[in-house]
């Protein structure tokens, strides 16, 4: 009786965790519905959670740029849960549509980023560029213009370390401490890409790219903490 009341608890239960296929993704039962790579769509949510509450904040403070960034970062989370989640949804043009509109929408936060960081002339320089950027990315997989993105963040990664070295030297206290949150959150990004390339993981149910996430949050929230000691235009 034990036994076959467990069954049936199983049977009904919400959520069920279904056998993997050997080189598949994870997947479990959502109400009937199969979702894949859980870890990934509960992380995923997270970031775009924790996005919007940034971005709210920051545009509250009429910070420049930064609002921006997080509102590109919490739409390429969230679409890239659906994404990550659902990838046998019908019919193919709408997970074309979740790819193309996740890839877009990290342009958007490269952009915002360029806006916070980069004197306007040198922003305005690179805008054309993310928008070029935008739209191969919007009809192509992203591995196709990361290095152009790579690019596009070199110079805002630049920017922050030498504004942070002038400021120091000039001893200004508080933009130093702005530029050190900033340059940490780019460090904690690197350290992302590198958790991603070498594929460090615990388990096929937490995977490289779970873990990744996770140092994207840490990486979300030393940025966010730079906008708060946020002063006037960099320069």
């Amino acid at each position: 009786m034990i036994s076959l009341s467990v069954v049936a608890i199983q049977a009904t239960a919400p959520v069920q965790f279904l056998p993997m296929v050997p080189g598949g993704d994870p997947v479990v039962s959502v109400l009937g519905l199969p979702l894949h790579n859980p870890a990934s769509v509960v992380t995923n949510l997270m970031l775009a959670a924790q996005s919007v509450i940034a971005a709210r904040i920051l545009a509250r403070r009429a910070v420049p740029g930064w609002p921006v960034f997080f509102v590109g970062m919490a739409l390429a989370t969230g679409l890239g849960a659906f994404k990550h989640g659902l990838p046998w949804i019908e019919p193919e043009w709408v997970y074309q549509t979740l790819t193309g509109g996740s890839n877009v929408a990290v342009v958007v936060a490269v952009v915002g980023a360029q806006r916070a960081v980069l004197p306007g002339a040198w922003w305005l320089s690179l805008l054309f560029g993310s928008v070029l950027v935008g739209a191969n990315s919007a009809t192509r997989d992203f591995g196709a213009t990361a290095a152009i993105l790579a690019a596009g963040v070199v110079p805002v990664v630049g920017a922050s370390v030498f504004f942070l070295l002038r400021s120091a030297r000039r001893s200004r206290t508080r933009r130093t401490r702005e530029c050190a949150w900033l340059c940490a959150g780019w460090g904690a990004f690197s350290l992302a890409g590198v958790v991603w390339v070498t594929r460090a993981g615990f388990s096929p149910w937490f995977d490289h790219t779970d873990v990744a996430h996770l140092v994207v949050m840490a990486a979300l929230l030393l940025i966010f903490r730079s906008g708060l000691a946020r002063e006037v235009a960099w320069s």
